[in-house]
Order: C-alpha cells, then structure tokens, then sequence
C-alpha cells in the first residue's frame, strides 16, 4: 500500500488509496442523519459509484489523513490561506465530514471526494449546520455525482445554507436542485458578486467556485 501524501507539485493530484480494512463496516449501525442521506440517495446508470463515509475523530488516521489530503487540493485549487480539515482536529460534535470513496478493483479504495458540514456561521449569526465546502475529483465531475446525494442531504438537514460567496454555476444547481436554499442565501449575498476565475471549470467549492463546470 503506498503512503498517502500531498505532492510538492501543486498541479498534481495524487490519489489517496486505503485498505478496505480502514472503512467502517457497510452493513454497521449509523446516525439517523446519514441514514437519511443514504437512503433517499437518486441515483442514474451514469451516477458514479461512491460510497459516503462519515469521519470523525475515532476514524482510523490513514482515513482523516486521506480526507486533509483532498482538503490541501481544494486550497490549491482555490487559493486558499487554510485547508477546511485537518486530521487532527476536533470538530464540533454536530459538524459531519463525509469522504467519498469509490473502489478500484485490487488497489483498494480511492478518496475522490469530500463534502463538509459545519455547525454555526458566526458571519450569519445561525445555530444550524451549513455547507462549508466540498471538493470532488476533476475525473468525476459533471457526472451527478453532487445531486445524487443532495435529496439525502435536504431530508437529513432541511433547507441549509452554503457559505458564501456562490459562483454562477452553485446559483444555477440550487435553482435547480434547493431554490429554498438559494432564497435564504440572497440577504448574505452581496451584490455584483463574482468569481475570481473562470466559472465554467469545477463544481467542487461552494464557498468560492473560482473553475466550475455544470454541477449536477
């Protein structure tokens, strides 16, 4: 099994592959949130197959170092001072930090994605969880890798936010996909606000979508 490590190349993307043995038991009890998640999950024939696995503090190291490893290549990616997760640190007990694992057949399973509730934006004055940034794989972008999961996320955690500020596209998926969202967010929005690149690239970051392609 190689190491797990964040290239010195900030254009490369390396990545992570875990033992099996590391993930929790599929067919193993969850919080009620993430049943919810999983069980009203949409899927197509083009969906790409993941799994969702909830990282806490009591997951196993590789795991959490796997998932601060995508956080690196979303600040990359988006110029970023900070990651949004280290392996390290102690959430609150109501933020949910998902990896998205797909398996590849004898290698293990690659870390291809990450998607991350917080609890509380100080900026907004709220005591609800928010979205706070997400990153996928370029490889499997565009693909409705995104929207499969997100009817499990409005039944587990209701009409939420996403930190600002939104690119066109994000504006374009939540028109489509959560417009209660995108209605709660226009006080928070500042006006004229734009992108710092290139919307039409990458749909990971809903914080700052600086390369967005079509999200779905």
């Amino acid at each position: 099994m190689k190491r797990n490590t964040i290239p010195s190349n900030r254009l490369d993307i390396q990545t992570p592959i875990l033992p099996s043995i590391h993930l929790p038991d599929p067919e193993g009890p969850v919080p009620p949130d993430i049943r919810l998640i999983l069980t009203n999950r949409h899927t197509t024939s083009h969906t790409p197959p993941t799994r969702l696995v909830l990282i806490t503090p009591a997951s196993p190291r590789p795991v959490r170092r796997a998932t601060e490893i995508l956080a690196h290549y979303f600040k990359r990616e988006f110029y970023y001072d900070f990651a949004g997760y280290t392996a390290d640190e102690q959430p609150h007990p109501n933020d949910r930090v998902f990896l998205l694992t797909q398996h590849q057949i004898g290698i293990g399973e690659a870390a291809v994605g990450v998607i991350v509730f917080r609890w509380h934006t100080p900026a907004m004055q709220l005591q609800e969880r928010y979205l706070a940034w997400l990153w996928i794989h370029p490889y499997l972008r565009g693909k409705g890798l995104l929207s499969s999961y997100w009817p499990g996320f409005l039944r587990a955690y209701g009409t939420f936010l996403i930190e600002p500020p939104l690119s066109p596209t994000m504006k374009h998926f939540l028109r489509t996909h959560a417009p209660l969202t995108l209605q709660r967010l226009q006080p928070y929005l500042p006006s004229g606000n734009q992108p710092q690149h290139d919307p039409e690239d990458n749909p990971s970051s809903p914080l700052s979508e600086n390369k967005t392609v079509p999200i779905s």
